[in-house]
Protein backbone atom coordinates (compact mmCIF):
# COMPACT_ATOMS: atom_id res chain seq x y z
CA UNK A 1 0.00 0.00 0.00
CA UNK A 2 1.22 3.23 -1.10
CA UNK A 3 0.73 6.11 1.54
CA UNK A 4 2.38 8.82 0.49
CA UNK A 5 0.49 11.32 -2.12
CA UNK A 6 3.32 11.87 -4.50
CA UNK A 7 3.75 8.26 -4.75
CA UNK A 8 0.68 7.67 -6.57
CA UNK A 9 0.40 11.61 -8.44
CA UNK A 10 3.86 12.01 -9.32
CA UNK A 11 6.04 10.60 -11.96
CA UNK A 12 5.42 6.94 -11.90
CA UNK A 13 6.02 4.37 -14.12
CA UNK A 14 3.04 1.99 -14.41
CA UNK A 15 5.29 -1.48 -14.51
CA UNK A 16 7.45 -0.01 -11.58
CA UNK A 17 4.48 0.33 -9.61
CA UNK A 18 2.84 -2.42 -10.31
CA UNK A 19 4.62 -4.00 -8.37
CA UNK A 20 4.12 -3.02 -4.86
CA UNK A 21 0.51 -1.76 -5.44
CA UNK A 22 -2.51 -2.52 -7.01
CA UNK A 23 -3.81 0.98 -7.37
CA UNK A 24 -1.62 2.22 -10.74
CA UNK A 25 -2.71 -0.96 -12.68
CA UNK A 26 -6.32 -0.55 -11.32
CA UNK A 27 -6.53 3.30 -12.75
CA UNK A 28 -5.14 2.61 -15.89
CA UNK A 29 -6.94 -0.32 -16.44
CA UNK A 30 -10.49 0.88 -14.96
CA UNK A 31 -10.03 4.48 -15.86
CA UNK A 32 -9.07 3.41 -19.72
CA UNK A 33 -11.07 0.39 -20.19
CA UNK A 34 -9.75 -3.12 -20.76
CA UNK A 35 -11.21 -3.55 -24.19
CA UNK A 36 -9.07 -0.96 -25.30
CA UNK A 37 -6.33 -1.42 -23.85
CA UNK A 38 -6.50 -5.49 -25.00
CA UNK A 39 -7.48 -4.42 -28.49
CA UNK A 40 -4.29 -2.33 -28.79
CA UNK A 41 -1.40 -4.40 -26.61
CA UNK A 42 -2.77 -7.89 -25.88
CA UNK A 43 -2.30 -10.45 -28.33
CA UNK A 44 -3.64 -10.59 -31.49
CA UNK A 45 -4.57 -13.92 -33.55
CA UNK A 46 -3.28 -12.16 -36.81
CA UNK A 47 0.09 -11.86 -35.87
CA UNK A 48 0.78 -15.51 -34.70
CA UNK A 49 -2.07 -17.27 -37.04
CA UNK A 50 -0.40 -19.61 -39.54
CA UNK A 51 -3.19 -21.80 -40.58
CA UNK A 52 -6.74 -23.13 -40.38
CA UNK A 53 -9.30 -25.25 -41.95
CA UNK A 54 -12.34 -27.15 -41.02
CA UNK A 55 -13.73 -30.61 -42.50
CA UNK A 56 -12.35 -30.06 -46.00
CA UNK A 57 -12.95 -25.94 -46.03
CA UNK A 58 -9.68 -23.12 -45.04
CA UNK A 59 -10.64 -21.13 -42.38
CA UNK A 60 -9.17 -17.44 -41.68
CA UNK A 61 -8.53 -15.13 -39.07
CA UNK A 62 -11.74 -13.63 -39.52
CA UNK A 63 -13.60 -16.93 -38.68
CA UNK A 64 -12.82 -15.83 -34.86
CA UNK A 65 -14.02 -13.66 -32.41
CA UNK A 66 -12.14 -12.29 -29.73
CA UNK A 67 -13.35 -12.32 -26.57
CA UNK A 68 -11.50 -10.14 -23.58
CA UNK A 69 -11.65 -12.99 -20.79
CA UNK A 70 -11.70 -11.55 -17.12
CA UNK A 71 -9.11 -14.76 -15.99
CA UNK A 72 -7.29 -15.56 -19.10
CA UNK A 73 -7.43 -12.25 -21.14
CA UNK A 74 -7.32 -12.36 -24.80
CA UNK A 75 -9.19 -14.95 -25.63
CA UNK A 76 -10.14 -16.48 -29.88
CA UNK A 77 -13.69 -18.35 -30.12
CA UNK A 78 -14.02 -20.15 -33.28
CA UNK A 79 -17.04 -19.50 -35.15
CA UNK A 80 -18.78 -22.73 -36.74
CA UNK A 81 -21.85 -21.29 -37.95
CA UNK A 82 -20.78 -20.73 -41.58
CA UNK A 83 -19.07 -24.30 -41.69
CA UNK A 84 -21.75 -25.90 -40.38
CA UNK A 85 -24.28 -25.14 -42.89
CA UNK A 86 -21.62 -25.53 -45.84
CA UNK A 87 -20.42 -29.32 -43.76
CA UNK A 88 -24.25 -30.69 -43.40
CA UNK A 89 -23.31 -33.53 -45.77
CA UNK A 90 -20.32 -34.50 -43.70
CA UNK A 91 -20.21 -37.27 -40.68
CA UNK A 92 -19.48 -35.93 -37.62
CA UNK A 93 -15.74 -37.85 -37.76
CA UNK A 94 -14.92 -36.28 -40.91
CA UNK A 95 -15.91 -32.53 -39.24
CA UNK A 96 -11.64 -32.31 -38.37
CA UNK A 97 -10.89 -28.74 -36.86
CA UNK A 98 -6.84 -28.07 -37.21
CA UNK A 99 -4.74 -24.68 -36.67
CA UNK A 100 -1.73 -23.87 -36.31
CA UNK A 101 -0.06 -20.95 -34.69
CA UNK A 102 3.54 -19.12 -34.38
CA UNK A 103 3.81 -18.63 -30.62
CA UNK A 104 7.03 -17.00 -30.24
CA UNK A 105 6.60 -13.06 -28.35
CA UNK A 106 10.62 -11.84 -28.87
CA UNK A 107 11.20 -8.91 -31.18
CA UNK A 108 13.48 -9.25 -34.47
CA UNK A 109 16.52 -9.79 -32.10
CA UNK A 110 15.30 -12.45 -30.05
CA UNK A 111 14.90 -10.14 -27.07
CA UNK A 112 11.62 -10.37 -25.28
CA UNK A 113 9.92 -6.48 -24.09
CA UNK A 114 10.96 -4.99 -20.66
CA UNK A 115 8.30 -5.23 -18.26
CA UNK A 116 6.20 -7.57 -20.33
CA UNK A 117 5.20 -9.71 -17.66
CA UNK A 118 4.20 -7.04 -15.42
CA UNK A 119 2.68 -4.44 -18.52
CA UNK A 120 0.19 -7.72 -18.96
CA UNK A 121 -1.38 -7.49 -15.29
CA UNK A 122 -2.40 -3.68 -16.40
CA UNK A 123 -4.63 -5.72 -18.75
CA UNK A 124 -4.47 -9.16 -17.15
CA UNK A 125 -5.37 -9.02 -13.47
CA UNK A 126 -5.92 -12.69 -12.96
CA UNK A 127 -5.64 -14.64 -10.29
CA UNK A 128 -2.97 -16.87 -12.69
CA UNK A 129 -0.24 -14.81 -14.21
CA UNK A 130 -0.39 -16.47 -18.04
CA UNK A 131 3.85 -15.98 -18.04
CA UNK A 132 4.08 -18.60 -15.24
CA UNK A 133 3.78 -21.49 -17.34
CA UNK A 134 7.14 -21.50 -19.76
CA UNK A 135 5.90 -24.48 -21.32
CA UNK A 136 2.65 -23.47 -22.89
CA UNK A 137 2.11 -22.39 -25.70
CA UNK A 138 -1.76 -21.30 -25.08
CA UNK A 139 -4.63 -22.97 -23.60
CA UNK A 140 -7.76 -24.57 -25.51
CA UNK A 141 -11.01 -24.33 -24.11
CA UNK A 142 -13.99 -26.96 -25.43
CA UNK A 143 -17.51 -25.88 -24.09
CA UNK A 144 -20.92 -26.90 -25.60
CA UNK A 145 -22.40 -23.55 -27.31
CA UNK A 146 -23.88 -21.59 -25.46
CA UNK A 147 -21.70 -22.21 -21.87
CA UNK A 148 -19.01 -20.10 -20.46
CA UNK A 149 -15.54 -20.76 -21.21
CA UNK A 150 -14.12 -21.28 -17.55
CA UNK A 151 -10.83 -21.42 -16.95
CA UNK A 152 -10.49 -24.71 -14.72
CA UNK A 153 -11.42 -26.55 -18.45
CA UNK A 154 -8.29 -25.48 -19.83
CA UNK A 155 -6.15 -27.44 -21.96
CA UNK A 156 -2.36 -26.68 -22.16
CA UNK A 157 -0.74 -26.87 -25.77
CA UNK A 158 2.93 -27.00 -25.61
CA UNK A 159 5.17 -25.30 -28.20
CA UNK A 160 6.96 -27.66 -30.52
CA UNK A 161 3.88 -30.19 -29.92
CA UNK A 162 0.88 -31.40 -31.86
CA UNK A 163 -2.30 -31.22 -29.38
CA UNK A 164 -5.06 -33.73 -30.90
CA UNK A 165 -8.36 -33.65 -29.21
CA UNK A 166 -10.16 -36.65 -29.67
CA UNK A 167 -14.01 -35.31 -28.39
CA UNK A 168 -17.63 -36.82 -27.95
CA UNK A 169 -20.01 -34.59 -27.07
CA UNK A 170 -21.91 -36.29 -23.50
CA UNK A 171 -25.21 -35.30 -21.65
CA UNK A 172 -26.00 -36.03 -18.21
CA UNK A 173 -29.60 -35.76 -17.16
CA UNK A 174 -29.36 -36.74 -13.27
CA UNK A 175 -32.70 -37.37 -11.16
CA UNK A 176 -32.65 -35.03 -8.01
CA UNK A 177 -33.47 -36.80 -4.72
CA UNK A 178 -33.39 -34.27 -1.72
CA UNK A 179 -31.33 -34.25 0.28
CA UNK A 180 -28.00 -35.91 -0.71
CA UNK A 181 -28.71 -36.16 -3.97
CA UNK A 182 -30.53 -32.99 -4.96
CA UNK A 183 -29.48 -31.25 -8.37
CA UNK A 184 -30.37 -27.84 -9.56
CA UNK A 185 -33.35 -27.75 -12.52
CA UNK A 186 -32.52 -25.97 -16.13
CA UNK A 187 -32.09 -22.16 -15.24
CA UNK A 188 -32.37 -18.96 -17.63
CA UNK A 189 -29.50 -17.92 -19.80
CA UNK A 190 -26.87 -15.52 -17.41
CA UNK A 191 -25.76 -12.09 -19.50
CA UNK A 192 -21.99 -11.21 -18.83
CA UNK A 193 -20.37 -7.94 -19.68
CA UNK A 194 -17.76 -9.15 -21.43
CA UNK A 195 -16.16 -6.98 -24.23
CA UNK A 196 -16.01 -8.62 -27.35
CA UNK A 197 -15.09 -7.95 -31.09
CA UNK A 198 -14.01 -9.49 -34.87
CA UNK A 199 -10.67 -8.51 -35.21
CA UNK A 200 -8.33 -7.77 -32.12
CA UNK A 201 -5.20 -6.15 -34.17
CA UNK A 202 -5.08 -3.34 -36.70
CA UNK A 203 -2.15 -1.50 -37.41
CA UNK A 204 -2.78 2.26 -37.65
CA UNK A 205 0.64 3.75 -37.38
CA UNK A 206 -0.05 7.58 -37.97
CA UNK A 207 -2.01 8.15 -35.09
CA UNK A 208 0.67 5.66 -32.59
CA UNK A 209 3.47 7.20 -33.58
CA UNK A 210 2.66 10.87 -33.38
CA UNK A 211 1.86 9.65 -29.84
CA UNK A 212 4.67 11.48 -27.23
CA UNK A 213 4.49 8.56 -24.89
CA UNK A 214 7.42 9.59 -23.01
CA UNK A 215 6.27 12.62 -22.72
CA UNK A 216 2.84 11.05 -21.32
CA UNK A 217 4.79 9.08 -18.81
CA UNK A 218 7.27 11.98 -17.33
CA UNK A 219 4.03 14.10 -16.15
CA UNK A 220 3.30 15.24 -12.72
CA UNK A 221 -0.76 14.98 -13.32
CA UNK A 222 -2.35 10.99 -13.70
CA UNK A 223 -5.71 12.46 -14.51
CA UNK A 224 -4.18 14.07 -17.80
CA UNK A 225 -1.88 10.47 -18.19
CA UNK A 226 -5.34 9.10 -18.11
CA UNK A 227 -7.16 11.44 -20.17
CA UNK A 228 -4.93 11.77 -22.48
CA UNK A 229 -3.92 7.82 -22.80
CA UNK A 230 -7.56 6.99 -23.30
CA UNK A 231 -8.26 9.70 -26.20
CA UNK A 232 -5.42 8.10 -27.93
CA UNK A 233 -6.87 4.43 -27.75
CA UNK A 234 -10.31 6.19 -28.62
CA UNK A 235 -8.78 7.23 -31.84
CA UNK A 236 -6.28 4.54 -32.49
CA UNK A 237 -9.04 2.06 -32.78
CA UNK A 238 -11.82 3.92 -34.58
CA UNK A 239 -11.01 1.04 -37.26
CA UNK A 240 -12.13 -1.82 -35.17
CA UNK A 241 -15.65 -2.79 -35.19
CA UNK A 242 -17.97 -2.25 -32.04
CA UNK A 243 -17.33 -3.91 -29.30
CA UNK A 244 -19.95 -5.81 -27.55
CA UNK A 245 -20.19 -5.91 -23.85
CA UNK A 246 -22.98 -7.65 -22.87
CA UNK A 247 -22.66 -11.56 -24.15
CA UNK A 248 -25.56 -14.01 -23.28
CA UNK A 249 -24.56 -17.85 -22.55
CA UNK A 250 -28.06 -19.85 -22.74
CA UNK A 251 -26.83 -22.57 -20.25
CA UNK A 252 -25.73 -22.38 -17.14
CA UNK A 253 -23.46 -25.13 -14.87
CA UNK A 254 -22.55 -25.20 -11.29
CA UNK A 255 -19.43 -22.70 -12.10
CA UNK A 256 -21.64 -19.85 -12.67
CA UNK A 257 -23.45 -19.83 -9.35
CA UNK A 258 -20.08 -20.19 -7.96
CA UNK A 259 -19.19 -17.24 -9.49
CA UNK A 260 -21.80 -15.38 -8.59
CA UNK A 261 -21.50 -16.22 -4.99
CA UNK A 262 -17.54 -14.83 -5.03
CA UNK A 263 -18.35 -11.31 -7.01
CA UNK A 264 -21.34 -10.82 -4.11
CA UNK A 265 -18.96 -11.67 -1.48
CA UNK A 266 -16.81 -9.20 -2.80
CA UNK A 267 -18.87 -6.55 -3.53
CA UNK A 268 -20.01 -7.38 -0.03
CA UNK A 269 -16.92 -6.31 1.49
CA UNK A 270 -15.68 -3.59 -1.11
CA UNK A 271 -18.63 -2.40 -2.47
CA UNK A 272 -17.35 -2.74 -6.13
CA UNK A 273 -16.82 -4.72 -8.74
CA UNK A 274 -13.80 -7.48 -9.28
CA UNK A 275 -12.62 -6.36 -12.70
CA UNK A 276 -10.83 -10.18 -12.61
CA UNK A 277 -13.88 -12.03 -12.43
CA UNK A 278 -16.88 -12.58 -15.32
CA UNK A 279 -19.69 -10.13 -13.91
CA UNK A 280 -23.11 -10.18 -14.50
CA UNK A 281 -24.71 -7.54 -16.17
CA UNK A 282 -27.50 -6.50 -14.17
CA UNK A 283 -24.92 -5.77 -11.18
CA UNK A 284 -23.53 -3.16 -12.93
CA UNK A 285 -26.53 -1.15 -12.73
CA UNK A 286 -25.77 -0.56 -9.11
CA UNK A 287 -21.76 -1.22 -8.73
CA UNK A 288 -18.83 -0.03 -10.69
CA UNK A 289 -15.49 -1.26 -11.10
CA UNK A 290 -13.05 -0.96 -8.22
CA UNK A 291 -10.57 1.58 -8.94
CA UNK A 292 -12.88 3.92 -11.31
CA UNK A 293 -12.53 6.81 -8.81
CA UNK A 294 -10.23 9.60 -8.27
CA UNK A 295 -10.57 10.84 -4.59
CA UNK A 296 -7.11 9.70 -2.57
CA UNK A 297 -8.27 8.79 0.17
CA UNK A 298 -11.15 6.23 -1.66
CA UNK A 299 -8.03 4.88 -3.55
CA UNK A 300 -6.35 4.24 -0.98
CA UNK A 301 -9.16 2.08 0.99
CA UNK A 302 -9.80 0.04 -1.68
CA UNK A 303 -6.07 -0.81 -2.27
CA UNK A 304 -6.17 -2.47 0.95
CA UNK A 305 -9.86 -4.48 0.57
CA UNK A 306 -8.89 -4.97 -3.08
CA UNK A 307 -5.73 -7.19 -2.49
CA UNK A 308 -7.36 -8.98 0.71
CA UNK A 309 -10.25 -9.70 -1.45
CA UNK A 310 -8.34 -11.30 -3.98
CA UNK A 311 -6.41 -13.59 -1.79
CA UNK A 312 -9.93 -14.64 -0.30
CA UNK A 313 -11.40 -15.64 -3.66
CA UNK A 314 -10.05 -19.17 -3.45
CA UNK A 315 -12.18 -19.96 0.31
CA UNK A 316 -15.14 -18.14 -1.72
CA UNK A 317 -15.53 -20.78 -4.01
CA UNK A 318 -15.03 -23.51 -1.98
CA UNK A 319 -17.82 -21.97 0.44
CA UNK A 320 -19.91 -21.61 -3.08
CA UNK A 321 -19.87 -25.10 -3.85
CA UNK A 322 -21.50 -26.41 -0.50
CA UNK A 323 -24.51 -24.43 -0.99
CA UNK A 324 -24.22 -24.37 -5.37
CA UNK A 325 -25.39 -27.39 -6.83
CA UNK A 326 -25.00 -28.85 -9.39
CA UNK A 327 -26.86 -28.78 -12.79
CA UNK A 328 -29.63 -31.88 -13.46
CA UNK A 329 -29.14 -31.72 -17.08
CA UNK A 330 -25.01 -31.08 -18.07
CA UNK A 331 -24.18 -30.95 -21.38
CA UNK A 332 -19.62 -31.66 -21.59
CA UNK A 333 -17.10 -32.77 -24.10
CA UNK A 334 -15.22 -35.98 -23.27
CA UNK A 335 -12.01 -35.57 -24.69
CA UNK A 336 -8.78 -37.64 -25.04
CA UNK A 337 -5.53 -35.96 -25.22
CA UNK A 338 -2.61 -36.97 -27.74
CA UNK A 339 0.45 -34.97 -28.06
CA UNK A 340 3.68 -35.64 -30.00
CA UNK A 341 6.20 -33.80 -31.84
CA UNK A 342 5.65 -31.48 -34.25
CA UNK A 343 6.76 -30.60 -37.12
CA UNK A 344 9.93 -32.49 -36.88
CA UNK A 345 11.92 -30.29 -39.01
CA UNK A 346 14.91 -31.79 -40.92
CA UNK A 347 17.31 -30.16 -43.95
CA UNK A 348 15.26 -33.00 -46.06
CA UNK A 349 11.96 -32.63 -44.63
CA UNK A 350 11.96 -27.92 -44.17
CA UNK A 351 11.81 -27.91 -48.20
CA UNK A 352 8.32 -30.10 -48.53
CA UNK A 353 6.72 -28.69 -45.21
CA UNK A 354 7.47 -24.94 -46.61
CA UNK A 355 6.09 -25.41 -49.65
CA UNK A 356 3.14 -27.55 -48.43
CA UNK A 357 2.17 -24.75 -45.94
CA UNK A 358 2.92 -21.74 -48.58
CA UNK A 359 -1.03 -21.05 -48.79
CA UNK A 360 -2.04 -21.29 -44.84
CA UNK A 361 0.39 -18.64 -43.87
CA UNK A 362 -1.31 -15.54 -42.72
CA UNK A 363 -0.30 -13.42 -45.89
CA UNK A 364 -1.16 -10.81 -46.62
CA UNK A 365 -2.59 -10.65 -42.90
CA UNK A 366 0.20 -7.58 -41.65
CA UNK A 367 2.52 -10.72 -42.17
CA UNK A 368 5.37 -7.95 -42.26
CA UNK A 369 5.18 -7.07 -38.37
CA UNK A 370 5.04 -10.20 -37.53
CA UNK A 371 8.05 -11.70 -36.44
CA UNK A 372 6.05 -15.02 -36.84
CA UNK A 373 5.71 -15.07 -41.04
CA UNK A 374 8.78 -13.75 -41.37
CA UNK A 375 10.75 -16.16 -40.26
CA UNK A 376 8.67 -18.70 -42.08
CA UNK A 377 9.14 -16.86 -45.33
CA UNK A 378 13.15 -16.88 -44.36
CA UNK A 379 13.21 -20.13 -43.96
CA UNK A 380 11.22 -21.29 -46.81
CA UNK A 381 13.81 -19.64 -48.83
CA UNK A 382 17.00 -20.64 -46.79
CA UNK A 383 15.65 -24.40 -46.52
CA UNK A 384 15.49 -24.27 -50.73
CA UNK A 385 19.04 -22.71 -50.43
CA UNK A 386 20.78 -25.31 -48.32
CA UNK A 387 18.93 -28.26 -49.73
CA UNK A 388 20.09 -27.30 -53.31
CA UNK A 389 23.70 -27.58 -51.74
CA UNK A 390 23.13 -30.32 -49.02
CA UNK A 391 26.40 -31.83 -50.50
CA UNK A 392 28.51 -28.65 -50.16
CA UNK A 393 27.71 -27.36 -46.55
CA UNK A 394 30.58 -27.13 -44.30
CA UNK A 395 29.43 -28.42 -40.33
CA UNK A 396 29.38 -25.00 -39.28
CA UNK A 397 26.47 -24.41 -42.05
CA UNK A 398 24.76 -27.57 -41.28
CA UNK A 399 24.99 -26.77 -37.54
CA UNK A 400 23.52 -23.24 -37.60
CA UNK A 401 20.86 -23.95 -40.05
CA UNK A 402 19.42 -27.05 -37.63
CA UNK A 403 19.55 -24.64 -34.92
CA UNK A 404 17.36 -22.01 -37.01
CA UNK A 405 15.00 -25.10 -38.00
CA UNK A 406 14.75 -25.86 -34.14
CA UNK A 407 14.28 -22.35 -32.92
CA UNK A 408 11.52 -22.57 -35.48
CA UNK A 409 9.97 -25.77 -34.68
CA UNK A 410 10.11 -24.75 -30.81
CA UNK A 411 7.64 -21.63 -31.52
CA UNK A 412 4.95 -23.59 -33.26
CA UNK A 413 2.17 -25.34 -32.21
CA UNK A 414 -0.50 -27.34 -33.99
CA UNK A 415 -4.09 -28.15 -32.13
CA UNK A 416 -6.56 -30.48 -34.14
CA UNK A 417 -10.35 -31.49 -32.42
CA UNK A 418 -11.50 -34.50 -34.19
CA UNK A 419 -15.20 -36.45 -33.15
CA UNK A 420 -14.37 -39.90 -32.31
CA UNK A 421 -17.90 -40.82 -33.14
CA UNK A 422 -21.26 -39.75 -34.88
CA UNK A 423 -23.24 -39.50 -32.07
CA UNK A 424 -22.81 -38.90 -28.33
CA UNK A 425 -23.77 -40.41 -25.04
CA UNK A 426 -26.86 -39.46 -23.18
CA UNK A 427 -26.84 -41.09 -19.61
CA UNK A 428 -30.72 -40.61 -17.85
CA UNK A 429 -30.82 -41.19 -13.78
CA UNK A 430 -34.40 -42.85 -12.95
CA UNK A 431 -35.33 -43.83 -9.22
CA UNK A 432 -34.32 -47.70 -9.41
CA UNK A 433 -37.44 -48.74 -7.66
CA UNK A 434 -40.55 -46.96 -7.52
CA UNK A 435 -43.69 -47.63 -5.79
CA UNK A 436 -45.02 -48.48 -9.60
CA UNK A 437 -42.61 -51.28 -9.30
CA UNK A 438 -43.74 -52.23 -5.72
CA UNK A 439 -47.63 -52.66 -7.04
CA UNK A 440 -46.78 -54.69 -9.50
CA UNK A 441 -44.15 -57.07 -7.54
CA UNK A 442 -46.70 -57.33 -5.15
CA UNK A 443 -49.35 -58.50 -7.39
CA UNK A 444 -46.85 -60.73 -8.76
CA UNK A 445 -46.27 -62.58 -5.56
CA UNK A 446 -50.20 -62.77 -4.60
CA UNK A 447 -50.70 -64.59 -7.67
CA UNK A 448 -47.43 -67.11 -7.52
CA UNK A 449 -47.63 -67.95 -4.31
CA UNK A 450 -51.17 -67.90 -3.44
CA UNK A 451 -53.42 -68.36 -6.74
CA UNK A 452 -54.80 -65.06 -6.63
CA UNK A 453 -55.60 -63.65 -9.68
CA UNK A 454 -57.38 -60.14 -10.59
CA UNK A 455 -60.53 -61.71 -10.82
CA UNK A 456 -60.73 -63.29 -7.87
CA UNK A 457 -59.51 -60.30 -6.56
CA UNK A 458 -62.90 -58.59 -7.76
CA UNK A 459 -65.12 -61.05 -6.50
CA UNK A 460 -63.89 -60.71 -3.32
CA UNK A 461 -64.40 -56.95 -3.14
CA UNK A 462 -67.86 -58.09 -4.60
CA UNK A 463 -68.53 -60.35 -1.74
CA UNK A 464 -67.59 -57.44 0.50
CA UNK A 465 -70.14 -54.91 -0.65
CA UNK A 466 -72.84 -57.33 -0.53
CA UNK A 467 -72.03 -58.26 3.11
CA UNK A 468 -72.10 -54.52 4.32
CA UNK A 469 -75.29 -54.21 2.30
CA UNK A 470 -77.10 -56.84 3.88
CA UNK A 471 -75.98 -55.73 7.77
CA UNK A 472 -76.84 -52.27 7.25
CA UNK A 473 -80.65 -53.39 6.29
CA UNK A 474 -80.86 -56.12 9.00
CA UNK A 475 -79.94 -52.97 11.82
CA UNK A 476 -83.10 -51.39 12.02
CA UNK A 477 -84.13 -49.40 15.60
CA UNK A 478 -87.39 -49.65 17.39
CA UNK A 479 -89.81 -47.45 18.77
CA UNK A 480 -90.87 -47.12 21.93
CA UNK A 481 -95.53 -47.81 22.62
CA UNK A 482 -95.84 -46.32 26.29
CA UNK A 483 -94.63 -43.62 28.29
CA UNK A 484 -90.92 -44.10 29.83
CA UNK A 485 -90.78 -46.02 33.38
CA UNK A 486 -87.17 -45.48 33.54
CA UNK A 487 -83.63 -46.28 31.83
CA UNK A 488 -83.89 -49.88 32.60
CA UNK A 489 -87.44 -50.46 31.49
CA UNK A 490 -86.67 -48.62 28.08
CA UNK A 491 -83.84 -51.17 27.92
CA UNK A 492 -86.04 -54.13 28.79
CA UNK A 493 -88.79 -52.78 26.24
CA UNK A 494 -86.70 -52.17 23.45
CA UNK A 495 -85.23 -55.73 23.15
CA UNK A 496 -88.73 -57.66 23.54
CA UNK A 497 -89.58 -58.92 20.18
CA UNK A 498 -93.32 -59.52 18.98
CA UNK A 499 -94.36 -62.47 16.84
CA UNK A 500 -97.71 -60.40 15.81
CA UNK A 501 -100.26 -57.29 16.26
CA UNK A 502 -102.20 -59.28 19.13
CA UNK A 503 -99.52 -60.75 21.63
CA UNK A 504 -98.32 -56.88 21.21
CA UNK A 505 -102.07 -55.39 22.05
CA UNK A 506 -102.50 -58.24 25.35
CA UNK A 507 -99.67 -57.56 27.35
CA UNK A 508 -99.86 -53.70 26.76
CA UNK A 509 -103.57 -54.59 28.50
CA UNK A 510 -102.09 -56.15 30.99
CA UNK A 511 -99.38 -53.66 31.95
CA UNK A 512 -102.11 -51.17 31.91
CA UNK A 513 -104.12 -53.48 35.15
CA UNK A 514 -101.00 -53.79 37.47
CA UNK A 515 -100.15 -50.15 37.48
CA UNK A 516 -99.12 -48.33 40.31
CA UNK A 517 -102.52 -47.89 42.96
CA UNK A 518 -103.92 -44.22 43.39
CA UNK A 519 -102.11 -42.79 46.31
CA UNK A 520 -104.21 -39.28 47.70
CA UNK A 521 -102.07 -37.18 50.39
CA UNK A 522 -103.47 -34.91 52.68
CA UNK A 523 -101.12 -32.25 54.53
CA UNK A 524 -103.36 -31.05 57.85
Amino acid sequence: MINQRSAILGACRVDACSRVTQSIPGLVRDQVGNALLASRFGSSIGIGFTGCSFGNQACTMEDFTTLLHPELGLCHRFNQEKFVGLTKDLKATESLLSFNYFTDSTDSKGRRLPGLSRMAKVIFPGLVDANDDTLSAMKVILVPKGQFPWRENAITASPGQHLQLNIRFDKLNRYSKPPTQECRPPAGPTVYRIPSWRTSWNYSSPELDSFNMTTTISSLNWSAKLQTLRGRLRTVNSSISPMSENLTFEMQDQRDCVNLYAVKKFIEHCGCLPSFLPVPVQLFQNYTYCFNQTDMESIKRMEKCYTERMSSISRYEMEARQVCLTMCNTRFYTFRPITYPWPGLTIETAVDFMQNSQGDWSYPYNFLFSKGIANLFYLDIRSSEMYNRSTMLSASELLDFRNKLEVLQESLVKVSIKPVSDFGQEMTEEPSYTIKNLLADLGGALGLWSGISVLTACELIELLVYLVAATRRTEQPTQPSGPATGNAEQQDSGEMKADDSATEVEMTDKMTDIAAPEVSISVP
